[in-house]
């Protein structure tokens, strides 16, 4: 099982029966568009933090649901013509199949915990 707890004026982490992990960016990653860093995988389901400071490209995962939770930034969700802006806290639930793409749109990256089922 895992879990995601912020409390005020902390960064979200990633809880496991292991500790608290935060999420840990290298200076190569910082600079990309986009990054990931894996935090766990089984054959039912996949974590990973995923930071993004420009936009992806259209997109569908054909096997997988794919649930996004927000952990910092602003951001947009796009599905087709409709547009959902996206912040802190928010979750979204991407249906298998679904396309869809999202965009950074504040002065930071966007960073976020997405779990993919099955796995990834």
């Amino acid at each position: 099982m895992l879990a995601l707890f912020a409390a005020p004026g902390r960064a979200a982490s990633l809880v496991t029966p292991e500790g608290r992990q935060a999420p840990l960016w290298s200076e190569t990653q910082l600079g990309q568009e986009s990054a990931r860093i894996a935090l766990y995988r089984n054959g039912d389901i996949s974590a990973w933090y995923l930071r993004l400071a420009g936009r992806e490209q259209p997109h569908a995962h054909r096997e997988q649901e794919l649930l996004v939770h927000v952990l910092e930034g602003r951001g947009a969700i796009h599905f087709g013509e409709r547009v959902v802006p996206i912040g802190p806290g928010d979750v979204v639930l991407i249906p298998r199949g679904e396309e869809h793409w999202a965009e950074s749109t504040g002065d930071s990256a966007l960073v976020v915990f997405a779990a993919f089922t099955p796995a990834e």
